[in-house]
């Protein structure tokens, strides 16, 4: 029977970030840019979808959904870095399972992005 315990990694390599720089960023600064970005494009879209400005700028309101969707795929990246979530089992599993798909959908959302500004 194999030990398991002889296996098993310290609680500091288990962390789903590298540095402690990385780990300050997307746990401090990443959600308030979200949380900031998120706010602003609500506003932002409650002007451009008000009924006198409606007909006048589809594209920006394009671009104010996906910047929403891209802050919105941000967010499991940022949800990782904090040790409630990284040592969660079910969060753990499904981030870990789908990051490389969730950085595909957040690349996409970037450049989609930058193609309507």
């Amino acid at each position: 029977m194999i030990e398991m315990n002889s296996y098993c990694l310290t609680r500091n390599e288990l962390l789903l970030s590298g540095i402690d720089f990385e780990r300050f960023v997307f746990a401090y600064i990443v959600p308030c840019f979200i949380l900031i970005g998120i706010c602003g494009n609500i506003i932002n879209l409650t002007v451009l979808l008000s009924p006198p400005m409606r007909k006048r700028s589809y594209m920006l309101s394009y671009l104010a959904f996906n910047d929403m969707f891209f802050l919105f795929f941000l967010l499991p990246h940022s949800l990782a870095h904090y040790e409630l979530f990284a040592f969660d089992e079910t969060f753990r599993r499904f981030y870990l399972k789908h990051k490389i798909n969730l950085l595909a959908v957040t690349n996409w959302a970037s450049a989609a992005a930058i193609w309507f500004a």
